[in-house]
């Protein structure tokens, strides 16, 4: 079951870019980046709100929501 969270600060292809690039890093977490909806869907289950936030934080100032 996936889990999904409204990204704030995230407004074009290159805030999608970043955010996917830091994800990247993290190979135990599968996760989608949306622009058309400023979602960030987590298919990893367990994965703390806390860490993706600090994985957000590296990209640049986005905030889940």
């Amino acid at each position: 079951m996936a889990t999904v969270y409204q990204i704030k600060g995230m407004g074009c292809s290159g805030c999608v870019d970043s955010i996917q690039g830091e994800l990247n890093k993290h190979p135990h977490i599968e996760a989608t980046v949306s622009l058309d909806t400023r979602t960030l869907e987590v298919k990893t289950p367990n994965v703390p709100k806390e860490e993706l936030q600090q994985i957000l934080a590296k990209a640049g100032k986005y905030e889940l929501l």
